[in-house]
């Protein structure tokens, strides 16, 4: 259902939407000049009509790294260029990933088909996970490598907790130095990078995660000063070189084409490659810091959650508007019930992470800690709610555990049981309700204008 929501009538909106403009284009000179090329003058609308003469040789500034515009360049290369079906093909394919890698994480976790497949419902419905699946911008890219990086750390716990706490009894310093899963978590992370920085809070948050359960496993052993100082030389400092360097190579790798190709911003610069390299970086730093000019969609990570500014990417009248005339909009707007309900059930995971000390609720609230409260340090900047596509998965985790635990709490026999697994049955019908009421503003689905204000519960969702 994931693939069948994210693929069908993928070229709907036959044109460049919002930031496409800037990754589809380059992901095209990419993969036809190996580097970000300029553009000229009427670039969107040659594009959109199948003509990319306004493509020069010059190299363009841009400022995210190229692994994400390198996927989105796949699917134009298979698919063709003159239909946004090949340039938004490979945003659908790791859309329908991004559910996949949820179920798989929910299952791991939790043990439990339905709270499995809750938790895959929540993102194959929400608005922000379909409607970032079927535009050709980054973040869904950067959301499957984040998750994948998770579902390794997961792997590598469930493998490896119990031999760790065997070490621990022989003696504090015993440790395990190969951890192949770290290893892939590592890899996932640089791929995160690779797309936005906004992966090295990732790479940081499951870093002192992982350190955390190590320290966590190693006290339940011995209540001692030197459980900390095994957990650091026998645990922390093997799983920072195999995540670290590792995610660091899979980052430089992302740039191989910009040292060893034909060109690229600051490539020809004076001084040695790896110099002009780091000059470009510090450039692409203080662009991000400096990013303050205002826009009429932009959020805060605070009104992210609450679901209150959602992007619009597209708003067309194909028919004209006369009466109540036909709208297509593509509107990156949580599922409201999904993310209301996930208010509550992100407190009530905060106090559950602390009361039961369970690993599935701590690398769930560590998903919020990496993918969201970073964001509160960049106030002043220009940022939008479509970042949050890495968040939903996250989301849905932690909606689906407090239904889970709502539902579980309805098994006694009394009236706060029965309470209880109401309010789970409830949760449950608004949330899926909600999801299919709204999937015609994620998908551009054609509907009368008098539907569309229908869906507009709150001012700033216009």
């Amino acid at each position: 259902m994931a693939a069948v929501i994210r693929f069908s009538r993928l070229g709907v909106i036959n044109k460049l939407v919002f930031d496409e403009t800037y990754y589809v284009k380059d992901a095209y000179s990419l993969m036809h000049l190996g580097y970000e090329g300029k553009w000229g003058q009427n670039k969107d609308f040659l594009f959109n009509s199948g003509d990319f003469s306004a493509l020069s040789p010059s190299p363009a500034f841009v400022v995210h790294p190229p692994l994400g515009k390198y996927l989105i360049g796949i699917g134009g290369n298979l698919f063709g260029w003159d239909s946004p079906f090949g340039w938004r093909f490979m945003a659908a394919l790791f859309g329908t990933l991004l559910v996949l890698l949820t179920c798989v994480i929910a299952g791991r976790l939790f043990a439990s088909v339905p709270t499995t497949a809750l938790a895959g419902s929540f993102v194959a419905f929400d608005g922000v996970a379909v409607s970032l699946s079927r535009t050709s911008l980054l973040d869904v890219f950067l959301a499957v490598f984040v998750l994948a990086a998770f579902l390794a750390v997961v792997l590598d716990f469930q493998h490896n907790a119990h031999r760790i706490l065997a070490l621990a009894v022989e003696s504090p310093f015993e440790g395990i130095f190969f951890r192949p899963y770290l290893i892939c978590a590592g890899l996932a992370c640089g791929a995160a990078c690779a797309v936005k920085w906004s992966g090295i809070w990732v790479l940081a948050c499951l870093g002192m995660g992982v350190f955390a359960y190590e320290v966590a496993l190693r006290l339940r052993v011995r209540q001692s000063a030197t459980s900390v100082a095994g957990a650091v030389t026998a645990g922390g400092i093997p799983a920072f070189v195999q995540l670290v360097p590792v995610a660091f190579v899979v980052y430089m790798a992302s740039w191989a084409n910009w040292f060893f190709g034909a060109g690229g911003w600051n490539s020809h610069a004076k001084g040695n490659k790896l110099q002009n390299w780091l000059s470009y970086q510090s450039q692409v730093y203080d662009f991000h810091v400096g990013l303050t000019k205002s826009h009429v969609y932009q959020a805060n990570a605070l009104q992210w959650i609450f679901d209150l500014r959602p992007t619009s990417f597209a708003y067309q009248k194909p028919y004209g508007g006369e009466g109540d005339y036909l709208v297509r909009a593509v509107l990156a707007m949580g599922n409201p019930a999904l993310w209301w309900i996930g208010l509550v059930a992100l407190v009530w995971l905060v106090y559950a992470a602390v009361r039961y000390r369970r690993f599935s609720y701590a690398l769930v609230l560590l998903g919020y800690v990496s993918t969201w409260v970073p964001w509160f340090l960049y106030w002043h900047r220009t940022i939008f709610m479509f970042y949050t596509v890495v968040l939903v998965p996250f989301i849905s985790l932690a909606v689906a555990a407090f239904i889970r635990f709502l539902w579980r709490a309805g098994t006694r026999s009394s009236l706060v049981g029965l309470v209880s697994k109401t309010l789970a049955a409830m949760a449950v019908a608004a949330i899926s309700a909600c999801g299919l009421f709204f999937l015609p503003l994620a998908t551009g689905m054609l509907i009368p204008h008098s539907h569309w204000q229908m869906r507009m519960w709150l001012q700033s969702w216009i």
